[in-house]
């Protein structure tokens, strides 16, 4: 998983690590405020990151991604509605 490593509310640096707690002995061996899970969010070096959020350098918020679930659930339901679509057009092909 992607860790963004915190120091006075602003990530400076990136790293992947294996868990939550890989990555707070690695942000607290650097001397880091804190490790902040990332893998589903585009930030970069020098966003900020205040009040549980992460901001670019211009003030925006920064994106979350969809996570895998999400995703899964989304082509489930396009799928269902596709199915069901073209089952409508059968009927009404057949009558």
């Amino acid at each position: 998983m992607r860790y963004a490593l915190i120091k006075n509310g602003k990530i400076e640096n990136i790293i992947e690590a294996e868990g939550y707690r890989d990555s707070q002995i690695i942000a607290q061996s650097g001397g880091f405020d804190d490790a902040i899970d990332v893998s589903l969010y585009e930030v970069g070096i020098g966003d900020s990151y205040v009040n549980l959020q992460f901001y670019k350098p211009d003030g925006t918020l920064a994106q979350r991604g969809k996570a895998p679930e999400e995703e899964i659930a989304e082509m489930k339901q396009a799928l269902a509605d596709t199915n069901a679509m073209l089952l409508e057009f059968m009927e009404v092909t057949l009558v």
